[in-house]
């Protein structure tokens, strides 16, 4: 049988041509959405209290990205898992304020109510909710992130100011600033109940909880020491010695170090923390101890020609448990801390009295 050989014509081949070239397109466009998005720079928030502002930082490369605005008296900020949002409660408007960290701005219809003069926060684990202080109320709010609404709200007792929640998000730890003591909350079975009232040392400001959960820490600015609480038990441990007036405090991502903000002495504790004994009040070493107290002068990075003074505010880990960071309320800077060889790395001015921090996890 004889072969006939068939014959394209030209415009079929253009077309068949056109085809070929927009099907590769099609394919590289999925490997291109398959490939993961290039992070940036570790980055840092700050709220910048007498500003009225937050600054987005650097941390490698040493240097303010942008001051962007929010509400009055900004306190703390904590971001999301993902490293998208942060959160920062003002002070004096009564609200949360939510920043788009990409876009470096806040999203000023984005605002959530909550009580008078709100502190700290902290979220749960998947970022669906946040727990904040509010100084003002007495109480605290429970916030659901999604449909930016408060839930509810907790009477605690006198002056809240800190918060921080067990690994499992089912209790959140209070400070009362008004009344010495440290509350805990369950957010669980029985939300909304205080379970317990702790008594703790003179005006205390922060909380923090070990990564298992059965330890806490509290900083008591007047005791110059911080304490810490059993949290299976809910009882306090024996008090451990820092330097004067301990403010911010942090734990670091593996849960072995805690790095505590010395206001008045113008130093840094570096504290070691074991949450495994089954027993802490047991415990040979104690689970909470002072490891070295670190001097923080920053005069000869910045050529100062007279000494400055030193007010250590606040704290925040990054990724590294001996990467460390700073707010130096005393000259308007973030310090970063390198814990391993207790020096100071570098400084990075931002705005008008800096006092909360946090380390963005992830690039958004």
């Amino acid at each position: 049988m004889q072969h006939i050989r068939s014959i394209r014509h030209p415009r079929q081949m253009l077309f068949t041509a056109v085809l070929a070239v927009l099907a590769l397109i099609h394919v590289n466009d999925r490997a291109i959405a398959k490939e993961p998005p290039k992070k940036p720079t570790s980055l840092a928030i700050i709220t910048n209290w007498g500003g009225d502002s937050c600054s987005l930082v650097d941390i490698k490369g040493g240097k303010e990205l942008a001051q962007i605005q929010v509400g009055l008296k900004p306190y703390d900020v904590k971001v999301d898992p993902k490293g998208r949002f942060a959160y920062v409660t003002c002070s004096g408007a009564d609200h949360i304020s939510i920043i788009d960290i990409q876009a470096m701005l806040e999203m000023t219809d984005q605002r959530i109510t909550v009580g008078e003069s709100p502190r700290d926060i902290d979220l749960t684990r998947d970022g669906r909710c946040a727990v904040v202080a509010n100084a003002g109320s007495d109480t605290i709010s429970v916030v659901d992130i999604a449909t930016r609404k408060q839930l509810y709200t907790v009477p605690v007792g006198s002056i809240p100011y800190g918060v921080a929640l067990t690994a499992d998000d089912k209790r959140a730890l209070i400070t009362c600033w008004g009344s010495n003591k440290a509350v805990i909350v369950d957010l669980g079975d029985t939300a909304g109940t205080v379970v317990k009232s702790i008594d703790v040392g003179i005006l205390p400001y922060t909380a923090v909880i070990s990564k298992e959960g059965r330890i806490a820490i509290v900083s008591c600015f007047g005791s110059h020491k911080v304490f810490p609480i059993d949290m299976k038990n809910m009882a306090a441990l024996p008090a451990v010695d820092v330097g004067r007036s301990p403010w911010g405090l942090s734990i670091s991502s593996d849960g072995k170090k805690a790095l505590v903000a010395n206001f008045y002495s113008g130093d840094a504790s570096i504290l070691a923390v074991d949450d495994s004994a089954t027993d802490p009040i047991k415990a040979t070493p104690p689970p909470v101890r002072e490891h070295a107290r670190m001097k923080l002068s920053t005069d000869a990075l910045v050529g100062a020609s007279t000494p400055s003074p030193m007010r250590a505010k606040n704290t925040s880990f990054t990724n590294d448990p001996n990467e460390a960071l700073l707010t130096n309320l005393g000259r308007n800077e973030l310090i970063v801390l390198d814990l391993a060889t207790q020096k100071v790395v570098k400084t990075i001015p931002v705005g008008k009295a800096p006092y909360g921090i946090a380390f963005v996890p992830n690039g958004p």
